[in-house]
């Protein structure tokens, strides 16, 4: 994805009753060590995520009723 789609962003939410497997934990980490040395990819929380997209793409302000265009 991080050469295809700019400013993407990839989410992994995971149960904590599946996660917990041994298999699985080895699966993120092995992505984790794939993703972590790629220059254009950065792991943050949704959170932040969205504060820099509203930052970047702000929500249009609502016409005000007086405006007659």
């Amino acid at each position: 994805m991080h050469k295809e789609v700019r400013d993407g962003v990839f989410t992994l939410c995971m149960h904590p009753q599946v996660i917990g497997r041994g298999h699985l934990i080895t699966m993120l980490e092995d992505l984790i060590r794939y993703m972590k040395p790629k220059t254009n990819v950065r792991f943050c929380s949704l959170q932040k995520v969205a504060v820099e997209y509203n930052k970047a793409h702000p929500f249009p302000h609502e016409r005000d009723e007086t405006d007659s265009s």
